[in-house]
């Protein structure tokens, strides 16, 4: 089978199947030729399709160009896939988060790597460890929202932060540190633990820790980005 045959069946199972995820598929000139309609409106992409844009166009920030151009050269020369863990706020909220995969396409009747798939995903649960947590405000970008307009319409953004860092973080001390590193303001546990006992507690009408936590986790809030905490990022998942 030739690559361009090849190519072309590709596309037309990826435009006939939907496998839970959101995906595209791209020639070798970085050129899309199918796309899910899903894809392009969890993107807010204007058009509402991705056909017949180039990759490397359709973002105007330059360091995330540069991240898919290496991840796509990456994929033809490894002939192995790569995953980053991506914060875009152009996104529509829920979509925020997603986990992008760069995967690239093999013709085994000719052995050439003929295209790439590009997959998204939301990723079921956002339980990053303290120091992935602290590497991706690290590596942020600078924030491109005004840090005193809230993020969420019941919690200030502080409380928003101390409650998504809860089932991130293993102490108070941890999320202090982040709340430093983020905000170049020094946080201490005490102040922390005044948020939680006062606010929190308060607002969602419980008396410990734990009811906090399962009624939060209920309502979201473990998924709940904080837009105040950290600019957009792009970020190997092995990494983190």
């Amino acid at each position: 089978m030739t690559d361009e045959k090849a190519l072309q069946l590709i596309a037309e199972a990826n435009d006939t199947v939907f496998d839970g995820n959101y995906n595209l598929i791209a020639n070798l000139d970085y050129i899309v030729i199918s796309a899910d309609k899903f894809g392009a409106a969890l993107t807010n992409t204007p058009g509402g399709s991705y056909l017949g844009k180039n990759l490397l166009t359709m973002t105007n920030d330059e360091w995330r160009t540069d991240i898919y151009r290496k991840s796509l050269e990456y994929c033809k020369q490894t002939r192995q896939s790569k995953q980053w863990l991506s914060l875009k706020f152009a996104r529509r909220p829920e979509y925020w988060l997603i986990i992008i995969s760069f995967q690239p396409l093999v013709n085994y009747a000719t052995n050439n790597v003929i295209g790439y798939k590009i997959t998204g995903r939301v990723p079921e649960n956002i339980m990053l460890p303290f120091f992935g947590l602290k590497e991706i405000i690290k590596e942020s970008q600078p924030r491109k929202r005004e840090l005193g307009s809230k993020t969420d319409e019941w919690l200030t953004n502080r409380e928003h932060e101390v409650l998504f860092l809860l089932f991130n973080c293993d102490t108070y001390q941890h999320i202090a540190n982040l709340l430093s590193l983020s905000h170049q303001i020094n946080y201490t546990s005490s102040m922390v633990a005044k948020i939680v006992n006062r606010n929190l507690y308060a607002k969602f009408n419980v008396s410990n820790l734990e009811s906090l936590k399962k009624l939060a986790y209920q309502m979201g809030y473990h998924k709940n980005i904080p837009a105040s905490l950290f600019g957009e990022f792009m970020l190997p998942l092995n990494k983190l």
